[in-house]
């Protein structure tokens, strides 16, 4: 039973992204990259003053109200009305820091550097401390390190790219274990009842 109790969290958890929303003015994440589970919040597309719109700004007026987005190239990010580089933020660190073991390679081009002083911590020089950041010349995004420059991913290159499943592809998984788990505790019980019954005569006997 301890099988099906880990089957069925495991089909959960990996379905778990087909209730998420992905929101249409994210920025393309890089190759290799999961758009549903960034959590850095990495907008291509903004808000911008309508009556001051930036060169590539797009102004509409709807019942009476003005409103301005402007987009932003790949990997930069739509914040505080412009378009930014992150840079020099964690990046995905492990919770024992990355001091010791060095940042995953899915992170991209990044460096463990110290918490306070963002200074290049050595490795193996002590442990749990230390985050990983990306290196000058590259931005975060969705928990990577993406070079400036890079071209835009195309739809073939983001292979890792989730979208939202209808609610019905969890539904059909979640059914399909459960009858695999009853039909298999009917099996377990009938081959007890089969045991048991063939034992009996050899009780009685003594």
């Amino acid at each position: 039973m301890v099988w099906f109790v880990t089957l069925v969290f495991a089909t959960l958890w990996s379905c778990s992204f087909c209730w998420i929303k992905l929101d249409p003015n994210l920025q393309t994440c890089p190759p290799g990259r999961k758009q549903s589970s960034a959590t850095d919040g990495c907008l291509r597309t903004g808000p911008c003053d309508p009556d001051d719109p930036p060169p590539n700004g797009t102004v509409t007026k709807k019942l009476g109200e003005t409103s301005c987005t402007f987009d932003c190239d790949y990997p930069y990010c739509n914040k505080d009305g412009g378009c930014h580089c992150i840079n020099m933020v964690d990046v995905g660190t492990f919770f024992y820091g990355c001091s010791f073991f060095g940042c995953f390679r899915t992170r991209g081009d990044a460096v463990c550097v110290d918490r306070k002083t963002l200074q290049p911590i050595p490795l193996y020089t002590s442990v749990g401390e230390g985050m990983c950041v990306c290196k000058p010349g590259y931005c975060t995004l969705c928990g990577a390190c993406t070079k400036l420059g890079s071209p835009l991913p195309t739809q073939g290159t983001t292979t890792w790219m989730t979208r939202p499943q209808p609610a019905w592809v969890l539904v059909l998984f979640v059914s399909c274990l459960l009858t695999a788990a009853a039909a298999g505790c009917f099996a377990q019980r009938s081959r007890r009842k089969v045991s048991n019954a063939g034992t009996k005569p050899l009780l009685h006997a003594y």
